[in-house]
């Protein structure tokens, strides 16, 4: 199966023992096939010094799914609470992915409604490939303290073409994290 980042790339930039994935018995909870099959064999990079850091319960490979309780707050979602499972962190907010669809969404620190953030679980994991790839030039502690210009345009504009979905909710959690990849390049 083709996805936008395989196992190769994401050692590329993460050491392995950081790569979290699912034994095949455990992810049988997921419908979602291709979902299914990344967690097992690719991964979802665990940094929590960088940007996403992978739940404990997905870690331990005991998650539930559903999210009921995040609908009472947040009455008329069109999208069904009950098959997402928690993924982790990026930043300050809660990702969930829709184990039936694979869709991944974002839980806003704030209470917030939810929005759907990208369009597929790989598409997440190649954001935080990106932002690996492109670290030298926007963290001085990544690099030699040389930045080559243009970090947050090139990494937004890599992002918009791999998931165009990323950036469609307003204040989404993407553009948080290029407004810091911003500041730290200031």
């Amino acid at each position: 199966m083709a996805y936008l980042v395989g196992r190769t790339e994401l050692e590329s930039v993460f050491p392995p023992e950081l790569l979290v994935t699912l034994d095949a018995a455990v992810a049988q909870g997921i419908g979602h096939g291709p979902t299914r099959d990344f967690l097992v064999r690719v991964g979802l990079p665990d940094k929590p010094a960088a940007w996403f850091e992978v739940s404990e319960e997905v870690c331990d490979g005991e998650f539930e799914i559903g999210f009921e309780e995040i609908a009472d707050d947040h009455p008329g979602l069109s999208f069904d609470l009950s098959r997402w499972i928690n993924l982790g962190g990026l930043s300050y907010d809660d990702i969930a992915l829709d184990s039936s669809t694979g869709e991944v969404y974002c839980l806003p620190d704030d209470g917030s409604a939810p929005y759907l953030l990208n369009r597929s679980l790989d598409a997440f994991a190649y954001f935080l490939y990106l932002l690996e790839v492109e670290r030298p030039n926007y963290d001085f502690e990544a690099g030699d303290g040389t930045f080559e210009d243009g970090a947050e345009r090139r990494l937004r504009a890599r992002m918009e073409a791999a998931d165009g979905t990323a950036f469609a909710h307003p204040g989404s959690a993407w553009t948080t994290v290029l407004q810091y990849v911003s500041t730290k390049l200031q």
